[in-house]
């Protein structure tokens, strides 16, 4: 009787079971035009990090109104959505780089501990709705750099880095190690001995499961003056300036500039620039938090400066000149002067020879007396010029005179 019951049962279960086969076969046949593809099913991603996730979607002939995506914290078929196409658009969050054709991805900012979970996408055409429930999961992991002391770090000491991944478990050589962007290392842990300046920079780690890298844990590694040097860098004329320079962390603190002499040297100044005002060896000495460094000897030479006489000399050496130049043109233009007289004189004489004045004086009577001669005396001076038209005239009045009455004067100027 139990068996024929059992019988029943069995028949029954596989009657329906067939039935449902059946049901689901011709729901996929009917549906099969609609389909949504995550690239992964599972994603990782450090804390801090962006991450995206891809996929692309199917559907008939018809067109796609509205694109959207949901957390697993709401209802994926009705919402709220963290991104509605037509509703809200893109945050700092939360951005769709895909489309309303085939590409379905989303990208997520700053990755919090609060966005793990299941990403699901759903879309609207004018014929139907379909939302990919099988989705994409992201897990959040909080990576974090620890050195193994907080000391200050000196040039020769060591220090121990290490990655630790919170909230999931990683295997040891999983993890990838970057110093300023470059790899350098794989493991956890990244040791660093006898450390130099070389060493500094900025250090992350990532997991190769993961999507992303902790945040930046600084080396900077502190060390005294290094590659001090002295140098002339400005040569003017006479003017130089002297340089000193030096490399160190924490930077140089103070400078002193050395002027040697005598087997010795002297302290001539207190800054890294420096303008000597003689000649001779100089070198610059720099101290920092940890030591000091001497350079190398530099020798100047200098060369006469005009400004390196006294103000009363650079006044002498001024006027000077300019009071030989003023008494040399004065004494030419003399010697000018005299010559240019002379020679107008000569001409002046030579011109009075070929027009000489004549002064006529009257005859007297011998049986006159001495007295009237002086008061009755009166002596006319005429100046003639002559020329070739008056020359006869004049011979001819000449000629009338007895020759013991006429007086010749010649004057020369």
């Amino acid at each position: 009787m139990w068996f024929v019951k059992l019988i029943g049962a069995v028949a029954s279960f596989h009657c329906n079971m067939t039935k449902t086969l059946m049901l689901l076969f011709l729901m996929g046949v009917l549906c099969s035009d609609y389909e949504v593809d995550y690239l992964k099913e599972s994603i990782c991603a450090a804390k801090g990090s962006s991450v995206i996730i891809n996929c692309t979607f199917r559907y008939p002939t018809e067109r796609v109104e509205d694109v959207m995506w949901g957390h697993e914290r709401s209802d994926i078929f009705n919402g709220p959505f963290i991104y509605q196409n037509t509703l809200m658009p893109n945050s700092s969050k939360f951005e769709y780089i895909g489309d309303k054709e085939s590409n379905c991805s989303l990208k997520i900012h700053q990755v919090e501990s609060t966005d793990k979970g299941k990403y699901t996408f759903r879309f609207v055409t004018t014929a139907d709705k379909w939302t990919g429930q099988s989705g994409s999961t992201i897990n959040v992991v909080d990576l974090n750099i620890v050195l193994n002391h907080n000391q200050t770090l000196t040039e020769g000491r060591s220090v121990t880095l290490t990655c630790i991944a919170i909230s999931i478990r990683h295997n040891s050589s999983a993890f990838i190690w970057f110093k300023n962007g470059k790899r350098v290392h794989e493991g956890a842990v990244l040791q660093l001995n006898n450390m130099s300046h070389t060493n500094s920079g900025n250090y992350t780690c990532s997991s190769k499961m993961c999507v992303g890298t902790s945040g930046i844990k600084r080396i900077d590694v502190e060390y005294g003056p290094k590659n001090t040097s002295a140098s002339i860098i400005s040569v003017m004329s006479s003017n130089i300036t002297l340089v000193c320079s030096s490399h160190a962390n924490p930077p140089v603190e103070a400078y002193t500039w050395f002027k040697t002499a005598g087997g010795g040297s002297l302290v001539v100044a207190h800054q890294s620039v420096f303008s000597p005002a003689d000649g001779g060896q100089y070198f610059c000495s720099v101290t920092s938090k940890h030591g000091s460094q001497n350079s190398s000897i530099v020798k100047v030479e200098m060369k006469a400066s005009w400004t390196a006489f006294p103000r009363y000399v650079r006044c002498v050496l001024i006027i000077t000149p300019v009071a030989l130049l003023l008494i040399l043109i004065t004494v030419i233009a003399s010697i000018r002067c005299y010559k240019k007289r002379r020679f107008t004189s000569k001409i002046e004489c030579e011109e009075d020879v070929q027009d000489p004045i004549y002064a006529n004086c009257p005859v007297f009577n011998n049986n006159q007396t001495q007295e009237n001669n002086e008061e009755n005396l009166e002596i006319v001076y005429a100046t003639v010029n002559f020329d070739t038209k008056r020359k006869t005239h004049m011979e001819q009045q000449m000629t009338s005179h007895d020759d013991d009455d006429i007086i010749y004067s010649v004057v020369c100027r």
